[in-house]
C-alpha cells in the first residue's frame, strides 16, 4: 500500500514538473502564431480542455498509469494547482471538462467497474476544492456543458434502463440529463429518433444564451439494430434542440443515408444562439473520410455547409466574435491542424500544429486565443501537447 502511495505521489509530482516546463515562442504580431506549447512524456487517454472568463486554462488528463488529474493554469502557462480526480472504488477516465461563469469546474467520465461501468460528474471550486460527485450506475458520460444560471447538462449512454425511465429496448441507450448547481437532477430524456427500437448515439451537447439545449448525434434507423462501433454505414447525423425544461423544439436530420463516424460529432453554440456542428463522413473506411461543418440558426434553418476533404475533425470551438475553430487530423499525413472560419463561413486560415498525432480538445479564451490539446508522435514515442495560438 505504501509503495502504491509513493508511486501516485511521484506521478503527481512528475506531472506538475512537466506542466511547469514551458517551451515559449517569443510573442510577435503574426495572426494564428503559436504563443507557447507544452509537451509531456506522460501518455493520456483523453485531454479535454476548458477556459474560464478570466483566461485561466483547465485541463484534465487520464494517464495510462495512475488516476486522472485536473490542473488549472494561467493563460501564460503558469500552473495554479493540480489535483488528482478520485472516484471511490474504481479506476476512472475523464471524457470532458467545462467551467461556468463563476469559475466552477465540472468534470465527467466513467469508471472501469465490473460488471458494468459507472458514469460520474464532479464539481470543483475555482481553487480546486471538491464540492460533490454524482454517480450514474451502468452508464458512461461523454460530454458536459453549462447553461444560464449554472444548470449542468450531460450527455451519455446507459447500459439498459435508467431509473424512473421507460423500459429500454436496446442494450445501449443514449440520454441527456440536467442538474442544478447543487447536483440535483432536474430531468432526464432518452435520445431517439424512432420508437427506441433502433440504436441512436449522442455525441455532444451545447447550451445557448437563452437556455436552449442542442444535442448532436448519429442514428441507425432502418438498419435492423446494427450499430458498428467505428462507422455507421446506413445511418445519419442529427441535430436536436431541447427547451430548458426538456421538451423537444425541433430535430434536423442531416444528409441521410451517408456514412458518418460514430465518434467525433461535435457542436458549439455562439452568443446569438446559432449552432455549428462538425462530423466525419466517408465511404465506410478511415482512408476515404472527410469532415463536414454545418451551421444552423436557433430555429433549425441551415445557414451554410463546408466540406473539408481528406481530414477527420475531432474538436470544435467558437469565440466571442462568433468565429468557428475546427481542429482535426489530416488523414494522409497524420498532421494535426486547426482551421478558422468567420461566422458567415468565410475561411480565414489553416495552421498545422504537429507533424503526426491527434487532437483531443480545443477551447477559446475571452481574448479569442485558441488552445488545442492532443497527442503527438515524436522520436518513436507518443507525447501529449497543449498549444496556445494568438488570435
Amino acid at each position: 500500500m505504501m509503495l502504491l502511495s509513493l508511486k501516485r505521489t511521484s506521478f503527481i509530482l512528475s506531472l506538475a514538473v512537466l506542466i511547469v516546463t514551458l517551451a515559449f515562442t517569443p510573442a510577435r504580431a503574426a495572426i494564428n502564431e503559436i504563443v507557447w506549447n507544452k509537451f509531456s512524456a506522460e501518455q493520456s487517454l483523453e485531454w479535454p480542455i476548458a477556459v474560464d472568463e478570466n483566461g485561466n486554462v483547465i485541463v484534465a488528463r487520464s494517464p495510462f498509469a495512475g488516476p486522472p488529474v485536473i490542473a488549472k493554469l494561467r493563460g501564460g502557462g503558469r500552473v495554479l494547482w493540480t489535483h488528482q480526480i478520485a472516484v471511490i472504488g474504481a479506476e476512472s477516465a475523464v471524457s470532458d471538462v467545462e467551467v461556468d461563469s463563476d469559475g466552477f469546474i465540472y468534470v465527467v467520465g466513467q469508471t472501469f467497474s465490473e460488471p458494468a461501468p459507472k458514469a460520474f460528474i464532479s464539481k470543483y471550486g475555482p481553487r480546486g476544492g471538491h464540492h460533490w460527485t454524482k454517480i450514474i450506475e451502468r452508464a458512461s458520460i461523454r460530454k458536459v456543458d453549462v447553461g444560464p444560471g449554472g444548470s449542468i447538462y450531460v450527455i451519455g449512454t446507459a447500459i439498459g434502463r435508467l431509473p424512473n425511465m421507460p423500459p429500454a429496448r436496446n442494450r445501449s441507450n443514449p440520454f441527456i440529463r440536467k442538474y442544478n448547481p447543487a447536483g440535483k437532477i432536474y430531468w432526464t430524456r432518452l435520445i431517439s429518433l424512432s420508437d427506441f427500437s433502433d440504436p441512436t448515439e449522442g455525441h455532444d451537447v451545447g447550451v445557448g444564451p437563452g437556455g436552449g439545449v442542442y444535442v448532436v448525434g448519429t442514428d441507425n434507423v432502418g438498419t435492423g439494430g446494427h450499430l458498428d462501433t467505428g462507422f455507421i454505414h446506413n445511418g445519419g447525423l442529427f441535430l436536436r434542440k431541447y427547451s430548458p425544461r426538456g421538451g423537444i423544439y425541433w430535430t434536423e436530420q442531416v444528409r441521410r443515408n451517408e456514412p458518418y463516424s460514430s465518434f467525433g460529432a461535435n457542436a458549439v453554440v455562439d452568443r446569438r444562439g446559432e449552432v455549428t456542428i462538425v462530423a466525419a463522413t466517408g465511404n465506410g473506411s478511415r482512408s476515404g473520410s472527410e469532415a463536414v461543418a454545418i451551421k444552423y440558426t436557433h430555429k433549425g434553418k441551415r445557414v451554410w455547409t463546408r466540406v473539408l476533404p481528406g481530414v477527420s475533425a475531432t474538436s470544435l470551438a467558437v469565440d466571442s466574435d462568433r468565429n468557428i475553430y475546427i481542429v482535426g487530423r489530416r488523414n494522409a499525413s497524420g498532421k494535426v491542424f486547426s482551421r478558422k472560419y468567420q461566422a458567415n463561413g468565410n475561411h480565414l486560415w489553416t495552421r498545422d500544429i504537429v507533424h503526426t498525432g491527434g487532437p483531443t480538445g480545443a477551447a477559446v479564451d475571452s481574448a479569442n486565443n485558441l488552445y488545442v490539446t492532443g497527442f503527438a508522435f515524436r522520436e518513436d514515442s507518443a507525447q501529449t501537447f497543449l498549444v496556445k495560438f494568438r488570435r
